[in-house]
């Protein structure tokens, strides 16, 4: 790790941070782990936002609701992105109003933007 002045530690690699996480990690078909090790590149993550609709139900609307009568009113915004690698474009079709993490988890759901995959900036180490 490198000195930061930060009061944690930051594990680095050549430079690169390191972010560990016992998530990543599962038991082996025949024996020992399997560990997966992600490299990124930076600017890697993209946002995506499904467009508010005006005042109806929604997962993504801004509504407003008055009362006159007892002088009360309230505003709600509600947004629905989604974080995902960049070149990658979300192409399945969520079984409720948006996307499970499973639905999210399943590589089929997604489509390469990019004309090639080693312009994400994204690798996937799998070893055990």
């Amino acid at each position: 790790g490198l000195a930061s002045g930060l009061p944690y530690k930051i594990n680095t690699y050549r430079g690169m941070r390191i972010f560990l996480s016992s998530a990543l990690v599962r038991a082996g078909t025949t024996s020992g782990f399997v560990y997966e090790t992600y490299l990124l590149a930076p600017g890697i993550f993209a946002e995506g936002k499904k467009p508010q609709t005006g005042d109806q139900l929604d997962s993504s609307s801004l509504q407003y609701f008055l009362d006159r009568d007892k002088n009360a009113w309230a505003i709600w915004d509600r947004t629905q992105f989604i974080l995902h690698l960049n070149g990658m474009k979300w192409t399945g079709t969520a079984a409720g109003q948006s996307p499970t993490n499973v639905e999210l988890a399943t590589f089929g759901n997604w489509a390469l933007t990019y004309l090639t995959a080693n312009r994400v900036g994204a690798v996937c180490i799998v070893s055990n």
